[in-house]
């Protein structure tokens, strides 16, 4: 998410990262649209929206706390986590219909996040670095003692349950374990950002730039060893409503896989920032938490009740259409904080 800070001291790279993020969080969550099964590459695809846009979370505190221009306390980050769980309340309650803080969208995640990762900043980095893997080390465990729904049931404003589950665990499991972004293992992803945004900014406003080839053998190395993890060990891979990505539950291999693509594409975008089609990823970052609640609404009360199982051609058709339409709304916010410059106090912290 963004942050005011960042209208001050931006990272165009961060920026083009948020709307990637975006591009592909609008793709997986129209999941549900497409007839199943869901073929393998797009599962996978759909998979990378998450990581990403978890782990900015954590570099969009550190940008704040390397600004140039000091004064962010905790009660900042307490009120701006604040702001985005009313957030989730309203796309609970506008989008789908349900009650909120049952869902465990990930809004309640980043809101919840927020100020707690503001105290982490405050430790020494091997500290930090060491919760982080303290966090994914025993998230497994935690999935084996405490158990991992296949569904976590969510309830609807009338009180009814969207879909029984027969031993469902509790909405406590669901935010700490087995729902759709608990804490385990999601709080590490915003650690990790954290960590990747200290180095990326020291302070002082400047930017250590990700493009050399410093990071490049590691990070492949990751990859093979992540994936050959992700191969012999898997995971249970449920399908939850229509929701295929390859993270229910998150496994050893998919944590080591996503976290080191999340630095691929740090170092790809540092590259390769001014190409023309970064501008339209860019546009859709400095957006980000708007066209969240936007696509939220789209998908909950347009697209999923005209289209139902249709073809991957039609969903392409479908997907670009969409993307087309959240890119106006970004134009048509943007155009309308710079109209109405008064008014940016009371929607400004839409991005």
């Amino acid at each position: 998410m963004n942050t005011d800070t960042q209208s001050r001291f931006r990272d165009n790279s961060v920026d083009i990262l948020r709307g990637i993020a975006i591009f592909i969080m609008v793709g997986a969550n129209m999941s549900p649209l497409m007839v199943e099964p869901h073929p393998i590459f797009y599962r996978i695809y759909s998979s990378m929206a998450a990581p990403l846009f978890i782990t900015l979370v954590g570099m969009s505190v550190a940008l704040c706390l390397s600004s140039a221009k000091p004064g962010y306390t905790l009660m900042h980050f307490l009120k701006r986590g604040f702001v985005v769980l009313l957030a989730g309340v309203f796309v609970d309650i506008a989008a789908w219909g349900g009650r909120p803080f049952t869902t465990t969208d990930v809004l309640y995640l980043i809101g919840i996040s927020m100020p707690l990762i503001y105290l982490a900043a405050k430790l020494p980095r091997n500290y930090i670095l060491s919760l982080a893997m303290l966090i994914f080390i025993i998230t497994p465990v935690l999935q084996y003692f405490f158990g991992y729904t296949k569904y976590p049931t969510e309830f609807k404003l009338d009180g009814s349950v969207t879909l029984p589950i027969e031993h469902q665990t509790s909405i406590l499991n669901h935010y700490m374990i087995d729902g759709w972004f608990p804490f385990f293992p999601w709080l590490g992803y915003i650690i990790i950002g954290l960590i990747l945004g200290k180095i990326r900014w020291p302070g002082g406003g400047r930017i250590n730039d990700f493009s050399g080839n410093q990071f490049i053998w590691s990070t492949l190395m990751s990859i093979i060893v992540g994936s050959m993890l992700c191969y012999f060990a898997p995971g249970d891979l449920y399908i939850r409503e229509g929701y295929s990505e390859m993270f229910y539950p998150v496994t050893y291999g998919f944590i080591i896989v996503s976290l080191s693509l999340v630095v691929v594409l740090l170092m790809i975008v540092d590259r390769y920032k001014y190409l023309a089609i970064f501008k339209v990823f860019e546009k859709l970052g400095r957006n980000s938490l708007f066209l969240y609640i936007v696509h939220c609404i789209i998908l909950g009360r347009i697209l999923g009740k005209i289209f139902k199982q249709i073809m991957l051609e039609e969903y392409l058709l479908i997907y670009a259409g969409f993307l087309f339409v959240l890119l106006g709304c970004a134009y048509l916010r943007e155009w309308f904080l710079d109209k109405w410059e008064k008014f940016n106090l009371n929607i400004k912290f839409l991005q």
